[in-house]
């Protein structure tokens, strides 16, 4: 599973799992980054596909994701400078985009909310770029959710 890092997040609560149950990893977003970047959620990845045989990965979303709503954030002067999480979150800009569309074409929806699914489709789509869950999806070995 591929979570947020949001402590109002609680996989195992919400899927009624025991302990050794599920394999989490959690990052600002619940990004799945591009397969050519190098970082510890692609690592997860891999070692949870190739070493554990996982059937099932879920990117698991949330509302009031922070880290979707500070894509729209405008700095104030007297703000911290978030350098380290400004660079992580482009891998949210395809969601903003999408969602940026979408709303323009129904103003009545949520632009924050909007972002967080589009979140989780760019997030699926990622995880077809990773030649390892290529093969198995091939395969019938593992199915992606979100």
């Amino acid at each position: 599973m591929i979570t947020c890092s949001d402590s109002r997040i609680n996989p195992a609560l919400l899927l009624n799992a025991q302990p050794g149950e599920l394999f989490i990893t959690r990052n600002i977003g619940n990004v799945v980054p591009s397969y050519l970047i190098e970082g510890s959620t692609q690592a997860a990845i891999e070692y949870a596909v190739n070493v554990l045989n996982i059937p099932k990965i879920i990117v698991l979303g949330h509302s009031n994701c922070g880290a979707c709503a500070h894509m729209y954030h405008e700095p104030k002067e007297d703000e911290p400078i978030l350098s380290h999480v400004d660079e992580w979150l482009k891998n949210i800009v395809p969601a903003k985009s999408a969602a940026m569309l979408e709303e323009h074409q129904d103003s009545s929806k949520n632009i924050f909310e909007l972002t967080a699914k589009h979140n989780v489709v760019v997030s699926l789509q990622r995880l077809m770029e990773y030649p390892y869950i290529q093969e198995r999806l091939v395969k019938n070995k593992i199915s992606l959710e979100g």
